[in-house]
């Protein structure tokens, strides 16, 4: 309810962005209708920025792409923009682009200190609507429920970034501390279910991972640690070798235990150690190793030969956060994955249920398919009738909080 209130109420000082949204709910797929929608996130500069007339020359910049480009403007925020067009995949392409260039222009020329160290996937998001319409509704719903709950609109102060020191400072509390007390600060873990229809979830595996909200606010408070990506990886990489070390001090897992790596990871001293004495537990098969699928991508030459070697240990090997429009792309199973974790995001149904073949395939290939980042029933009741029993995500935590909730909800 406070939800569909916020909704209607909408961005303070006008309903832009609420008729944004009734656009986008009346739209039909007509020929005449606009078929790209780009958010832009502006705010996430102002993050780490925090410059007004830097923030004023963005805007110009913006409003001279959109004209040139027929498009229309809306405000989502203070700081949030969103652009409608009709146009075609590689003209959307080209305004985002556009818009790109202008953008890091001008942080070069007004704030060089943070030339590339910005984010830009963090900045611009593109939605085909003939495919993501509900998605691009779902983001636009939340700018006006954050519009309408928010009344104080000042620039964020600029923050710190990520140095070689806070890296430093991590490992020395660890080598302080120790691996026990390194667990009970930062390390979290959560169960991956299996579930059928008509059956109870069941916990089948566990993963940990270092907590990076608790890594922000117990020791890096007002550093934006993800803003400079060469030191965020110089930082996970950091935090890898400390996993395994602290890996015995983990919680029992409930049958399977699960880490997420970088590929880098796999070629050092350290892993193969790590690998060699099965993480301590009493058969390499209880170990399942995490990938992202954009450090797969970016090792896919080395990739398919660490995959296998890990395998032939026993252990298996997962590629994580794989959007569904790559399914039916990547050859999974010649990499010697043995599950695919597929990201879960409102709207993306459609993209799903036309990758129906693609995920009967990478099952008939002995490859496992689960939904991570599960936030609601829907992802659940869409596996099952693709023929999806894995699950992860905050919507499966709160099912297992006891006992009785996970005798109770039966998924259908």
């Amino acid at each position: 309810m406070a939800r569909a209130q916020a909704i209607e109420q909408g961005p303070p000082g006008g309903n832009t962005a609420r008729e944004l949204l009734s656009r986008l709910r009346a739209s039909t797929g007509k020929a005449n209708e606009p078929t790209h929608l780009l958010v832009i996130a502006f705010g996430e500069l102002t993050l780490s920025i925090g410059h007004s007339e830097f923030f004023d020359q963005v805007e110009r910049a913006m409003a001279a792409v959109v004209k040139a480009n027929d498009a229309d403007l809306f405000v989502l925020t203070p700081f949030d923009r969103a652009i409608l067009a009709r146009t075609s995949d590689y003209v959307a392409t080209g305004i985002v682009s556009d818009l790109k260039i202008r953008v890091l222009q001008l942080i070069e020329r007004m704030v060089p200190e943070y030339y590339g160290v910005i984010d830009q996937s963090r900045l611009f998001r593109m939605f085909d609507l003939s495919r993501r319409r509900d998605a691009a509704i779902s983001v636009i719903e939340g700018y006006m429920v954050l519009a309408a709950n928010k009344t104080d609109w000042q620039m964020a102060p600029q923050r710190g970034l990520l140095t070689t020191q806070h890296i430093q400072e991590v490992e020395t509390l660890f080598e302080r501390g120790g691996a026990a007390a390194f667990c009970r600060s930062l390390v979290t873990g959560q169960d991956m279910v299996l579930a059928p229809q008509d059956r109870a979830p069941e916990p089948v595996m566990t993963e940990f991972f270092v907590s990076m909200e608790s890594l922000r606010n117990r020791l890096f408070p007002g550093v934006d640690i993800t803003a400079n990506t060469t030191l965020f990886k110089v930082l996970t990489l950091s935090l890898d070798r400390m996993v395994m070390r602290a890996f015995p001090h983990f919680g029992r897992a409930v049958r399977q235990s699960s880490i997420n790596l970088n590929v880098e990871t796999t070629k050092t001293r350290e892993f193969e150690t790590f690998l060699a004495s099965k993480g301590g537990q009493p058969a390499a098969s209880r170990l399942n190793f995490e990938f992202r699928v954009v450090d797969i991508l970016e090792n896919i030459q080395i990739f398919p030969a660490i995959a296998k070697r890990i395998t032939q240990t026993g252990a298996m090997v997962t590629a994580d956060f794989v959007r569904p429009e790559m399914l039916g792309i990547l050859s999974f199973e010649k990499l010697h994955v043995r599950m695919v974790k597929i990201l879960w995001e409102p709207g993306c149904g459609d993209v799903l249920r036309e990758r129906r073949s693609e995920i009967s395939a990478l099952t008939r290939h002995e490859v496992a398919v689960a939904f991570c980042r599960v936030g609601d029933p829907e992802a659940v009741r869409l596996g099952q009738s693709l023929g999806v029993v894995l699950y992860q995500g905050y919507f499966i935590d709160g099912l297992l909080r006891s006992t009785a909730d996970r005798e109770e909800y039966i998924l259908r």
